[in-house]
C-alpha cells in the first residue's frame, strides 16, 4: 500500500522521507511532533505564552472540560462529552505511550506498526482539523 494515498499530504510531507528510508522510529515520531504542533496551534497555546510548562497540560486545557479551547462538537449530549474526553486520553495516550517510550528508550518500530500508528495520528489530526474553536477563546485570543 502507498501511504501518500492513505494519509493527509501534509503529514505525508513530513513523514515520507524518514519511513521510505526505513527510519520507522522517526517517522512515528515526526507524526507525533506534527500531531503536537497541531493540537498547540489549533488552541494557540504556548509555553511561552501561558505558563503551560507540558503537553499534558496543553491538551488538557484545549480539549479539557469544562471549558474546552477546541471543540470537537456543541459538547451538549452524554455522547459528546464522551468524545471530547475520548480524544483528550487518546491524545494523551499517544504522548506518554508512543512518543515517551521512542524519546526516552531505544525502542525501534518496523514498518507495519509504524504504518499503523501513522494512520491513526492522521485520523486524529483530521478530528482535531474538523474541531471548532470555542466562542469564548475566539474572544480572548483576539482581545
Amino acid at each position: 500500500m502507498d501511504l501518500s494515498r492513505e494519509i493527509s499530504g501534509e503529514l505525508y510531507r513530513v513523514v515520507w522521507e524518514k519511513y521510505a528510508r526505513g527510519q520507522y522510529r522517526d517517522a512515528v515520531l515526526a507524526a507525533v511532533f506534527y500531531l503536537e504542533k497541531q493540537v498547540t496551534e489549533k488552541a494557540r497555546l504556548g509555553v511561552q505564552d501561558l505558563d503551560i510548562t507540558s503537553y499534558t497540560q496543553v491538551v488538557g486545557q484545549a480539549f479539557g472540560s469544562p471549558d474546552p479551547i477546541i471543540q470537537l462538537s456543541r459538547v451538549s449530549t452524554v455522547a459528546q462529552v464522551y468524545e471530547q474526553k475520548g480524544l483528550e486520553q487518546l491524545l494523551l495516550g499517544i504522548h506518554h505511550g508512543i512518543r515517551n517510550p521512542r524519546i526516552h528508550a531505544a525502542l525501534a518500530d518496523d514498518e507495519r506498526s509504524a504504518r499503523t500508528i501513522i494512520l491513526f495520528i492522521d485520523y486524529l489530526s483530521d478530528r482535531i482539523h474538523a474541531g471548532d474553536v470555542a466562542t469564548s477563546a475566539k474572544s480572548q485570543i483576539s482581545g
